[in-house]
């Protein structure tokens, strides 16, 4: 150790002064983050309610609590209902490294020294932040899957070292297939336990076949009542406006689209959509489109329900589409009400 160090030993107070600048550099960069932080938290007082703070609260119940990425790790409803294989194969998917990545990593963290060690005190202190935030909320698991892939690299490469080294762990035949398990085995215990269904609105709905109708169908600019999710791609595809896309944001008009499509009476109807500046109705019938749009708590039938069951109100114009649209996408033009003036969003 001596020969490996000489200058360790040559200047004893060399380390305890490395140590003394590495602790105040530290304190200083802690003194700056809370300085920083409260002075934006002063002037930026919207910070303090997070990304999500000012959403409006009907967007934040239909639309949030259904964004897979914004729900924790483990779903409390599911150890209620008793859901534990699709539990087990949601965290296993997501974090299924950490059952070897962990206990590697504290190992790493006794045998190392140096700068090596150094480096796992980093990725563990890393790892005890990102992943209670991943339990949180699973978009912060890709942060603490980039952070397990270092142990669980160094765990493998501990693996296959131990069978270059003609330690008989197994037949040497049994050698690629054992290592291609050690890589491959949260994917193929995640594939075998229980999937959990996912519905997306815009797979069920051909918007790359309905632009170029829409393009015919109306030379100037139009304002569309949609499901969020296709409004992005609407905006894209043609000249038209929408009434709401899928953004974290505050929009009057999301409220508006689930005010019209689940009114239970004709007036308040078509006094929101007059109040909207709204042209056309677009809906493509899916179980997603139908959890939103078709509660099963209404007393009435719904806007929706009705328009889904071809109970057309005389005051909706059907567009046509063609035979083969027609079974996956209805269009409705609204007509104009003579005594009520109509009047954009947002104006």
């Amino acid at each position: 150790t001596a020969r490996r160090h000489p200058r360790a030993f040559q200047e004893p107070g060399r380390r305890s002064r490395i140590a003394a600048g590495i602790a105040s550099r530290a304190l200083i960069a802690t003194i700056g983050v809370v300085l920083i932080g409260g002075l934006m938290a002063i002037l930026f007082p919207g910070l303090r309610a997070g990304p999500l703070g000012r959403v409006d609260p009907l967007y934040a119940q239909i639309r949030l609590a259904n964004i897979l990425e914004i729900q924790p790790l483990i779903d409390a409803q599911w150890l209620a209902a008793g859901r534990y294989g699709q539990m087990i194969g949601q965290a296993v998917k997501v974090l299924g490294l950490a059952l070897v990545a962990l206990p590697f990593l504290v190992l790493l963290l006794i045998r190392s020294r140096g700068a090596g060690r150094r480096f796992w005190v980093v990725v563990a202190i890393a790892l005890a932040v990102y992943l209670p935030l991943a339990a949180a909320e699973v978009r912060w698991a890709i942060y603490a899957e980039a952070l397990l892939a270092w142990p669980y690299a160094a765990a493998v490469a501990w693996l296959v070292g131990r069978l270059s080294a003609g330690i008989r762990i197994a037949p040497h035949w049994w050698r690629p297939p054992l290592l291609g398990t050690a890589l491959l085995w949260p994917l193929l215990v995640a594939a075998g336990l229980p999937q959990r269904e996912i519905d997306l609105a815009s797979d069920a709905c051909p918007l790359d076949r309905l632009a170029p109708l829409l393009q015919q169908a109306s030379a100037e600019p139009r304002t569309i009542l949609a499901y969020a999710d296709y409004g992005a791609e609407l905006l894209y595809r043609t000249r038209h406006r929408v009434l709401s896309i899928p953004n974290h944001r505050f929009q009057p008009g999301f409220t508006a689209t689930f005010r019209i499509l689940t009114a239970t009476d004709d007036a308040s109807a078509r006094a929101l959509l007059a109040r909207s500046g709204v042209d056309w109705i677009l809906l493509c019938p899916s179980p997603t489109e139908r959890a939103v749009f078709a509660p099963g708590q209404a007393s009435a039938p719904t806007l929706y329900r009705r328009l889904v069951a071809g109970e057309v109100p005389d005051w909706l114009q059907p567009l046509p589409l063609g035979p083969e649209l027609e079974r996956t996408a209805r269009l409705y033009e609204v007509r104009a009400r003579p005594n009520l003036v109509a009047t954009p969003a947002g104006r």
